[in-house]
């Protein structure tokens, strides 16, 4: 039997991203996050659609727990839908022509909201978008890029535009969260943390 080297590689790649998924879930429950229940059951999809869209898996994990503690159902004032806030303007599923008055638009936005609400979708496109503001607007600075998540074009100071303080919490607070799960991940990966403290 010849095992080719690309069979040896995929299997190094399918064991890291196998123990990165784990390692994601081990650390929720580990620091007592409220609903770690739905990082676990999407961890696989989050570090699948990370890998793909180039970004890393521990700072979407911030914009998920910094949007709304990793609850699935939240529809916020602005219309912003499900676990990873998505406008729902701003996706394929939004049709204009549904839309003629206030009310209409309401309606709309009601329609796309319930397809976003679905776990998956949401987390997909909330990756995507974190990946375009990420690896595009900002060049691979996650500062600006979790800046960016929340306020979108104005993140760079361009034109003299004073970002909110409210914005400038909303990314600080994504930086500590993503330094602090990374920090308590590695404790776990390198088993100086015994995990089975934290689970009942």
């Amino acid at each position: 039997m010849i095992i080719k080297f690309t069979d040896i590689i995929w299997g190094i790649y399918l064991n890291l991203m196998i123990e990165q998924i784990t390692l994601i879930c081990l650390t929720a429950i580990s620091l007592n996050l409220e609903n770690s229940d739905v990082l676990c059951r999407n961890s696989n999809l989050i570090v699948e659609k990370s890998i793909e869209n180039k970004i890393d898996p521990i700072d979407f994990v911030s914009i998920l727990w910094n949007e709304t503690k990793f609850t699935t159902n939240l529809i916020n004032h602005k219309g912003s839908c499900g676990i990873s806030q998505i406008n729902p303007k701003y996706t394929k599923y939004w049709n204009k022509k549904n839309v003629t008055n206030k009310n209409s638009e309401k309606n709309e936005i009601k329609r796309v909201c319930n397809i976003l609400l679905d776990e998956k979708i949401n987390i997909t496109i909330g990756i995507e978008k974190f990946s375009y503001w990420y690896n595009i607007y900002s060049s691979k600075k996650q500062d600006i890029a979790f800046c960016a998540y929340n306020y979108g074009f104005r993140c760079k100071g361009e034109k003299n535009n004073l970002i909110p303080d409210s914005v400038i919490f909303y990314k600080n607070n994504a930086l500590k969260f993503s330094k602090r799960f990374r920090k308590r991940l590695k404790l776990i990966k390198y088993k100086k943390i015994k995990v089975h403290n934290y689970i009942n």
